[in-house]
């Protein structure tokens, strides 16, 4: 069973997360975690803060502490995965991608964007700037350009930059933004294979 965890980051005591056998979770990986989380359970429909850690492969087989493989929970989530077992590991896994994947990849914006895309064929984005992520990683593209913004910078009378920016437009997924949505929606591991 592991210990709370007391919202004390950098300080080892009370934060070493501890069993029957001594085990210990570094102080750097159970930071490491809960920024990835926000502090928060890392189920996506939770409330609650964070106060344990879960290893999504028990300890007892993999014998090793790897951010990769712990998840920050609410209390409630971790005795519903560790001990009454009604969220399976591989939808422990499939959380934990999400939370690897989408927080470090895209802004919450992109998310939203993503998100109602599942949903509607077309949605307003507020700015290709705003959705570059998405727009690189050819998840979207502008179907239709409503307003744009120039931009030119002179410098003794002579332009030296000039560009324009989409301010507003249209955005669909393109056919990749579609499994990927697809890979999402189904818990799928296989989310980052998408890009």
């Amino acid at each position: 069973m592991l210990a709370p965890f007391n919202g004390n980051v950098g300080q080892t005591k009370g934060l070493e997360v501890t069993d029957e056998e001594g085990r210990h979770i570094p102080v750097e990986i159970q930071r490491q975690v809960l920024l990835e989380a926000g502090h928060g359970c890392a189920i996506p429909t939770c409330q609650f803060h964070a106060t344990e850690f879960a290893h999504i492969e028990p300890f007892r087989e993999v014998k090793k502490h790897e951010a990769s493989n712990i998840i920050a929970l609410c209390p409630n989530h971790h005795t519903l995965y560790d001990q009454k077992k009604t969220i399976d590991r591989k939808a422990m896994r499939a959380y934990k991608l999400k939370l690897q994947f989408l927080n470090k990849r895209y802004t919450s914006y992109e998310l939203r964007l993503l998100a109602l895309l599942g949903e509607k064929p077309y949605i307003l984005a507020s700015g290709e700037i705003e959705v570059l992520g998405l727009l690189k990683d050819g998840l979207i593209e502008n179907a239709h350009t409503f307003e744009t913004q120039s931009l030119v910078i002179s410098k003794g009378g002579k332009v030296v930059h000039q560009d324009l920016f989409v301010q507003a437009f249209a955005a669909r997924l393109t056919a990749k933004g579609k499994t990927l949505i697809e890979t999402w929606k189904s818990q799928s591991e296989d989310l980052l294979a998408v890009l």
